[in-house]
């Protein structure tokens, strides 16, 4: 579910969806790790969905996002 809260236009948005994804860590000294992911979001507006409601017509959900962390295995 993909959810857009204000301050978008002062409303909620909620939409049913697909992530599609791909990730790597990399281990760099005993158990430190370090990764990186990126992100695709497909939502229902996209597969020809539309909302019947006013405020969320027109408010596009869909998106590429990445991340990188830093962490500690065990």
């Amino acid at each position: 579910m993909h959810v857009i809260s204000p301050p978008s236009n002062g409303v909620t948005v909620l939409n049913p969806g697909l992530m599609t994804g791909v990730g790597a860590d990399y281990k760099i000294w005993n158990n430190i790790y370090a990764g990186a992911d990126f992100r695709y979001h497909f939502t229902g507006d996209s597969l020809g969905y539309k909302s019947t409601r006013t405020g969320a017509r027109g408010t596009n959900t869909d998106g590429f996002t990445s991340g990188a962390y830093l962490g500690i295995g065990f």
